[in-house]
């Protein structure tokens, strides 16, 4: 469906290889020949790398683009994007950075990372959750710059977003209208370690009841692995999918494994 993948940075969770069928089941809805029905605002929840926002078909139309999340660290990152002079500093600070151990494991120890330190314990990390130094890539120097380089040549793409910092019981609220699309990607409530902000068996039933309130449509996405107890929520799913992946852990490189396909569900109210 999409030449070519737009990436700010890569980030744990997320839907690269689930696009084509996100954007399809939109684009069902959202039919551009039909125009039945009208699309003013997009609001990705758990924005993450917002890589659905970022690459979301032409065929839409133009809208307002919400992008949010939570973290703090993601947040800032995304508005020092769309600076001129915070992206400036990070450029130079990029130009003298090396790969590091030392230096990330310290970095992982604040409280709190600047932009530029987030985004260098991005481009350091395994599978891009900011949480393990990566010894295992053939490239890391390679990935280390790509990372960079991404972010300071794409910014331009989200240099339009609305940006939001919000628990999901405020954004959904916030945006909801008869022609809001809300995209839901929370995070995995089992294996969900990597994110700084988990979430709870009470938190799912809590979005449920909210998006059982709201005007607009929603779609959620969710792992096989959570299946049962999302299902126990939210009902059967619309559609389920088996998709080869791509993700690795480090037992998995250690002792080289291959990990099976695994299934995605998908939610809608539409």
């Amino acid at each position: 469906m999409h030449a070519r993948l737009k990436k700010i940075f890569n980030y744990y969770g997320g839907k690269y290889f689930m696009l084509n069928d996100i954007y399809r089941l939109i684009l069902n809805y959202y039919n551009p020949i039909t125009k039945e029905h009208k699309l003013s605002c997009f609001v990705d929840v758990f924005g993450g790398s917002g890589t659905v926002l970022l690459n979301l078909p032409k065929e839409l139309g133009h809208f307002n683009k919400v992008f949010n999340d939570i973290d703090s660290r993601i947040y800032n990152l995304m508005v020092a994007l769309q600076d001129e002079n915070q992206r400036k500093e990070i450029e130079e600070r990029f130009n003298y950075a090396l790969r590091s151990r030392e230096y990330f494991e310290m970095l992982k120890k604040k409280d709190e990372q600047t932009p530029f330190e987030f985004l260098y314990l991005l481009a350091c990390s395994f599978n891009a959750d900011a949480n393990t130094f990566s010894t295992y890539s053939k490239s890391p120097e390679k990935k280390f710059n790509v990372t960079f380089k991404n972010a300071l040549n794409n910014w331009k793409y989200i240099k339009d977003w609305t940006l939001e910092k919000l628990d999901f019981r405020e954004v959904i609220p916030k945006y909801d209208t008869d022609e809001t699309f809300f995209y839901l990607d929370p995070p995995y409530l089992t294996g969900g370690a990597a994110y700084k902000f988990k979430f709870t068996k009470e938190d799912f039933i809590d979005l449920k009841n909210i998006l059982d309130k709201v005007k607009g449509k929603w779609l959620l996405n969710e792992s096989e692995i959570d299946f049962d107890f999302i299902k126990s929520v939210f009902g059967e799913p619309k559609m389920v999918k088996r998709y080869s992946s791509n993700f690795v852990t480090r037992y998995s490189m250690e002792n080289g494994i291959k990990k099976p396909p695994r299934l995605e569900g998908f939610w809608t109210n539409f």
